[in-house]
């Protein structure tokens, strides 16, 4: 099982800044983490929260380290992927962005809403895509070659990005990768597929 989990609230969420370099937690995102814990305590997660990988930004850092405490563990790094730069509005807030890139802004929001592809993003300065989607299902076949059960705890663009793997969406135009909402501390579980994740590499 591989949980995909968004880092409790922090006070970039609090400001609604896209991308950027992170912040530490709220105290409200810490009492979201102990609501988690007290909430999902069966069998399956104690086992998975003994594998608990976290994106590289405070938030989730912060998120992990918390989370992990809790069931006397230690959590990793997860290394060699960044979350998607948003470019030209990268670190700013949604009335910042729109105030000084319109445009852009209009479009990350038809995005999100789903009424045009990821290809047809194209923010100037921003991520690759197609190189963010490959590393995405790298990071994937090495964190899975032998865990069976883990906690990813990531920033939105890392998690939808997974999510979109993890449901067999590519970012091609017509590929059906979308943006997703995802509240601090909300989670999806997936059973993954090795084979699949190695064929999907493969041709990409």
């Amino acid at each position: 099982m591989i949980r995909l989990l968004r880092h409790a609230e922090a006070q970039k969420n609090v400001e609604n800044r896209h991308g950027g370099s992170g912040s530490g937690l709220t105290e409200n995102g810490l009492i979201q983490i102990s609501n988690y814990v007290v909430l999902n305590s069966h069998p399956q997660f104690q086992d998975a929260s003994q594998n608990i990988y976290y994106v590289d930004r405070p938030q989730c850092k912060q998120s992990a380290i918390t989370l992990a405490a809790n069931y006397g563990t230690e959590p990793c790094v997860l290394g060699n992927i960044a979350p998607f730069h948003l470019g030209v509005l990268e670190g700013l807030s949604e009335d910042e962005a729109l105030q000084k890139h319109p445009e852009e802004a209009s479009r990350i929001s038809l995005w999100r809403a789903g009424l045009i592809d990821i290809s047809e993003l194209k923010l100037p300065g921003s991520t690759d895509e197609r190189e963010f989607f490959r590393v995405g299902l790298l990071a994937l076949k090495n964190l899975t070659k032998n865990l069976e059960n883990i906690v990813i705890v990531g920033t939105r663009s890392i998690l939808v990005l997974f999510w979109n793997i993890l449901s067999g969406h590519t970012p091609e135009s017509g590929g059906g990768y979308v943006e997703m909402p995802w509240p601090n501390m909300h989670f999806i579980d997936f059973d993954f597929d090795r084979e699949k994740i190695g064929m999907l590499l493969k041709n990409t």
